[in-house]
């Protein structure tokens, strides 16, 4: 539903054209171009790897000359590929300096994306769970290494369910 009253909003703001949703998209997707760079040369340590990434994201992105491209057509993905590379990049962060408020930011954004699509919220929050277990690195006390553990199994064992019995598997 996010991206209905997103582009509702926009109607009533600037009349029944779609033009300012295009140009919100074109906004959104030069983010999610830029972000994914700056992901990328993180994970790689090099800005000239990091640049080959959002050039082959948006190669990969299909256009039909005279028909349509698909990147102007405000469907969820588009703002769920940003908030999902954003969450990627505090993700990182959290890896390199644990902080609470960063991971509030972080299911801020998984909640956010979850509005806009909800699978991709769900993965965007498992992603993130992930990142977090590893980054905040193995517990030192028992009690820690239950939780942790307990943590890992809650987190796959939802994920299985919840994408086991969405395929109607």
């Amino acid at each position: 539903p996010g991206v209905h009253f997103l582009h509702k909003t926009l109607m009533q703001w600037f009349g029944p054209s779609l033009m300012p949703g295009r140009w919100l998209l074109c906004v959104v997707n030069t983010l999610s171009a830029t972000t994914l760079f700056v992901v990328a040369s993180r994970l790689t340590g090099s800005w000239k790897w990091g640049l080959l990434a959002p050039f082959l994201f948006m190669a990969w992105v299909p256009v039909h000359p005279g028909q349509f491209a698909s990147f102007n057509i405000p469907y969820p993905v588009w703002y769920n590929v940003f908030f999902f590379l954003l969450t990627a990049l505090l993700a990182l962060r959290i890896a390199d300096r644990p902080s609470l408020g960063l991971l509030f930011l972080g299911g801020l954004l998984a909640g956010l994306g979850f509005t806009f699509k909800p699978n991709v919220g769900l993965f965007q929050l498992a992603a993130s769970a992930m990142v977090t277990l590893l980054g905040f690195g193995r517990p030192r006390t028992k009690p820690e290494s239950a939780l942790w553990w307990a943590w890992w199994l809650a987190l796959l064992g939802g994920l299985l369910v919840v994408f086991s019995s969405a395929s109607g598997g």
